[in-house]
């Protein structure tokens, strides 16, 4: 059995941007939930609702592409926009999220080309850039360093305010052979990218990288101070947010209350009001994460005033699920009862019986679990996202746990019933493959058994 709950911590990438140098783009709207969480701001929720922040830029640029094929340009265009919302500067610290940044921004910048007409500086140089920077990524990939310079350095000369600029040096600055040199090739082409008047908010992330400071990781009492001036310098909301977050996140996992509180503060002021909910939702999993169940508890108290009954339930799921994982299960049953309590018409009321029909499987009380799995299976179906790969959801992960049960019990005609329910669901295609062929495989087995019993 797939495991059907997990406490998961999610990387936060903010949700606006601005196109380089030029304006921020038209919002078109499209019908897909995940591109209208990012425009309205709540991208922790989008993650959420996608398991991870990989899963959201690969699903944006398949649709942009399905749309373009499909004869609709300018929802293929609001997806390309979704996705440089939440990935905006390309790729940087060898980000597997941000792999897919190249394709994105050279599509949408073609596909404006064809169906509208745009004079603005920021546009007409990165038409005029694209070339130049198919080359440059060329470069990269064939380790061309004399190529490598030559075009980064032609694209801050001649396209300044294109959208490739921060790009194409961040690259250079990682990728090249002289990268790992003393002699690094990032403080020269920040100097130039002041010489031809590219912003410094659209130079910041290479001035950190200069700086040795990106990476937060080597130098974690520097943190407080990059906060500081990312917050103060740049007006990237993707910068000031991931910065403040990771800083949030260092403070916790080293336990500094006094210092979280601060640093939460300035975390919140770099959101809107509405999304107060969904971000404190991922300060509880990150209390959780740091094993600090204690400080979840009560920063929960202290928010039970301004948060429904809703909030209140997913926070007790999540403090349940997290004692669940650590296989303390007095303690799990505890926080799933409350938060069926606390409202049990939520997606956290549903999750926790699921939670707790893990709690009487491993009590050996057959009857309490497949009683409370029927319950989940008649209930509205919500997402699981128990695991990276998964695409389920809580009606279907009780369709599966029944029709194993049964199974295991030899009780086919009711398996039957329940594998035919199953629908397999996963990101990942040979794990969704290899399903398919379980649920036929057990399918299968049943009804062999039930004709073998019917001829006795």
């Amino acid at each position: 059995m797939r495991p059907l709950f997990c406490a998961v911590a999610f990387l936060f990438v903010g949700p606006h941007f601005a196109i380089a140098a030029g304006p921020a783009a038209i919002q078109r709207p499209t019908q897909d939930t995940t591109v209208q969480l990012i425009y309205s701001g709540d991208s922790i929720a989008a993650a959420k609702r996608m398991g991870s922040t990989e899963l959201i830029g690969s699903r944006l640029i398949t649709a942009a592409k399905a749309s373009q094929k499909a004869g609709r340009p300018n929802d293929a265009l609001g997806y390309y926009e979704a996705f440089l919302r939440f990935y905006p500067y390309g790729s940087q610290w060898d980000d597997p999220a941000h792999s897919g940044w190249d394709e994105a921004a050279i599509s949408y910048i073609e596909l404006i080309a064809k169906i509208e007409k745009r004079d603005e500086e920021w546009f007409v140089e990165s038409i005029q850039a694209i070339e130049t920077y198919r080359e440059l990524s060329d470069a990269v990939k064939q380790s061309k360093e004399e190529d490598l310079f030559r075009l980064t350095r032609e694209l801050i000369q001649k396209y300044p305010r294109s959208i490739f600029v921060q790009s194409a040096v961040l690259k250079v600055s990682t990728k090249s052979r002289a990268a790992r040199t003393y002699d690094k090739p990032g403080p020269k082409l920040l100097g130039e990218m002041k010489q031809f008047g590219i912003p410094e908010a659209n130079s910041l992330l290479v001035r950190l990288h200069c700086d040795d400071r990106s990476n937060h990781d080597k130098n974690p009492r520097q943190l407080a101070d990059i906060v500081a001036d990312v917050r103060q310098r740049s007006d990237s909301l993707f910068l000031r947010r991931m910065y403040c977050y990771l800083l949030l996140r260092q403070q916790v996992f080293q336990k500094e209350g006094d210092a979280v509180a601060v640093t939460w503060e300035s975390y919140l002021e770099e959101h809107p009001p509405e999304t107060r909910p969904s971000l404190r939702s991922k300060l509880i999993s990150l209390y959780l994460e740091a094993n600090w169940p204690e400080e979840a508890l009560l920063r929960m108290e202290s928010w039970a005033a301004a948060d429904g009954a809703a909030t209140t339930a997913e926070f007790l799921y999540q403090v349940g699920a997290y004692y669940g994982n650590k296989k303390d299960w007095n303690q799990a049953e505890s926080f799933f009862k409350q938060a069926i309590r606390a409202d049990k018409n939520s997606q956290a009321a549903t999750l926790a019986k699921l939670g707790m029909a893990r709690v009487f499987r491993v009590r050996n009380d057959e009857m309490a679990m497949v009683e409370i799995l029927k319950e989940v299976a008649e209930m509205p179906s919500i997402d699981t996202h128990s695991n990276l790969m998964d695409a389920s959801n809580s009606r279907n992960a009780a369709h599966e746990w029944l029709a194993d049960y049964y199974t295991q019990k030899g009780k086919y005609r009711e398996a039957l019933l329940w594998w035919e329910k199953w629908q397999p669901a996963s990101w990942c295609g040979t794990c969704y493959e290899s399903m398919v062929k379980e649920r036929e495989a057990k399918i299968l087995e049943c009804k062999r058994a039930m004709i073998q019993f019917d001829k006795h």
